[in-house]
C-alpha cells in the first residue's frame, strides 16, 4: 500500500522559523520552537489547547528528558542547558567558546541510548559549524567540523545507522553507528536533492527517512536505497521539520517558516504547524538520559 496522507489541521502561529517539532506521549502533546522569535510552543492533543513560552534566548532544538515532564534538554543558540519553561529557568551545562556572533546551535536529536547530538550553523554560511555529541554530563564534544548548516540528524529504528545533512550541500549522508559507544563510521552519500535544501528529518517505524524540504513545500520519504517512496505536499515553501505522533503514532506534524519568503509567499499558512493523518507509524520515542537534578 502506498503513502496515504490527509490534511486535518493547520495551527496558524506565524512562526518566523518553526523548528524541532517533537511529540510527547506522557501528556499527548506536540512541542516545537520558533527559533528567531524566542518562543516554545506546546499543543495539547486532541483539544488543540496552545501554550506559548517566551524563552530567554533563541531555542534552536531540544529533547525531552527521562524522569521529568517539567524540564527539557535545550540547545539554545549559545549552548546546552536544562530548561524549565514554566519558570523560565536555565541551568547551563555547556557553552562552547566557539559559539557566538554568526555561529549558533541548530538541529538536534537524541540517539537510542539517550545521548543528545546537536549541530551548529553559521548564519553567514561559512563552514565553521560543528556536529557535537553530549553524554550524560551534558558536555558538548565535537565530532565533526567544517559544517555550514547542521540538519537532518536521526537514526534508523535499530540505531545502527545515523543520518545527517549539511543543508546547503543538498546532500544527505549516513554512516554506521555504534549505539553502545556513540562511535561513528565513515560518512557515505545517501541521497541528493535537486532543488531546495533538506532540513529536519525523522525515520518512521519501518526505517523510511522523512525530511522537510526547505524551499519546495513538502515532506519527502526515502527508502533504504535513498529512492523517493512518498511525498506530502504542503501549501507553503519553507517546510522545516516533521515528526510522527498522536495516540496511534500516525499523525504527521510539520513546522514551517516565514523566514526567507517574499511578500507574495507570505500567506496564512507560512509559519504554521501543519498536521496530517497518515498510514505511517512512528518510531520509538527516545528521551535524553541526563538527570533533571
Amino acid at each position: 500500500m502506498g503513502l496515504q496522507a490527509r490534511h486535518i489541521e493547520t495551527i496558524t502561529v506565524g512562526n518566523q522559523l518553526g523548528e524541532c517539532v517533537l511529540w510527547r506521549d506522557s501528556d499527548q502533546s506536540v512541542w516545537w520552537t520558533d527559533v528567531q522569535s524566542c518562543r516554545l510552543y506546546r499543543l495539547s492533543w486532541p483539544s488543540l489547547a496552545l501554550t506559548v513560552y517566551e524563552t530567554p534566548e533563541r531555542l534552536c532544538s531540544f529533547s525531552f528528558m527521562a524522569g521529568t515532564d517539567r524540564e527539557i534538554l535545550a540547545a539554545f543558540a549559545s549552548g546546552l542547558a536544562i530548561y524549565d519553561p514554566e519558570e523560565n529557568h536555565i541551568c547551563w551545562l555547556d557553552q562552547p567558546k566557539e559559539l557566538g556572533g554568526s555561529l549558533r546551535l541548530n538541529d538536534g536529536r537524541t540517539d537510542p541510548s539517550g545521548r543528545f547530538w546537536v549541530g551548529s550553523m553559521s548564519e553567514d554560511l561559512r563552514p565553521s559549524g560543528r556536529l557535537y555529541c553530549a553524554g550524560k554530563d551534558g558536555i558538548l564534544n565535537t565530532r565533526q567540523e567544517g559544517v555550514r548548516i547542521s540538519n537532518g540528524i536521526c537514526w534508523a529504528p535499530d540505531g545502527r545507522t545515523m543520518y545527517f545533512t549539511d543543508s546547503p550541500s543538498r546532500e544527505i549522508k549516513r554512516c554506521s553507528y555504534d549505539v553502545k559507544t556513540g562511535r561513528l563510521g565513515s560518512w557515505e552519500p545517501f541521497a541528493t536533492v535537486s532543488a531546495g535544501e533538506p532540513d529536519g528529518a525523522i525515520t518512521d517505524a519501518h526505517g523510511t527517512y522523512w525530511f522537510a524540504h526547505w524551499g519546495e513545500g513538502c515532506v519527502s520519504g526515502l527508502d533504504n536505497n535513498g529512492s523517493l517512496v512518498g511525498q506530502i505536499a504542503i501549501d507553503t515553501p519553507n517546510t522545516t521539520c516533521p515528526v510522527l505522533g498522536g495516540p496511534n503514532g500516525n499523525l504527521l506534524f510539520v513546522t514551517s517558516a516565514r523566514q526567507g519568503l517574499d511578500m507574495a509567499q507570505l500567506d496564512s499558512t507560512a509559519g504554521s504547524l501543519i498536521i496530517f493523518e497518515t498510514n505511517l507509524a512512528a518510531g520509538k520515542s527516545i528521551q535524553a538520559t541526563l538527570s533533571a537534578a
